[in-house]
C-alpha cells in the first residue's frame, strides 16, 4: 500500500479548495469523523460499519479510489477491529 487513504483524502480536498466543513455540508458526515478519516483514526467510530460507510462516501465525493484501503479494513487484523469489542 502506498500513501495512506487519510492523506490522499486530505490532499484531494485541499486540491479542490474545500474545507472539512464544506465536505460535511455536502456529505452529511460530521466534521469530527471527516477529521478522523483524514487522520486514519478509526478508534472513535461507533462501529467498523460506520467507518467503512463514511470512508466510501467521502472517497466517492472526492473521486479518490479507496478500494485497496477498504479491503485492508476487513478481517480480524483490521485497524477498525483491533482492540475493540464490537
Amino acid at each position: 500500500m502506498g500513501e495512506s487513504i487519510g492523506k490522499q483524502l486530505k490532499q484531494a480536498r485541499l486540491k479542490r479548495g474545500l474545507s472539512v466543513e464544506d465536505i460535511s455540508h455536502e456529505t452529511r458526515i460530521p466534521v469530527a469523523r471527516l477529521r478522523d478519516l483524514e487522520d486514519d483514526n478509526y478508534a472513535d467510530f461507533p462501529s467498523p460499519t460506520y467507518a467503512r460507510s463514511f470512508l466510501t462516501i467521502y472517497s466517492d465525493f472526492l473521486e479518490v479510489d479507496a478500494a485497496e484501503f477498504m479491503e485492508a479494513l476487513k478481517g480480524p487484523n483490521s485497524p477498525l477491529i483491533a482492540g475493540r469489542n464490537y
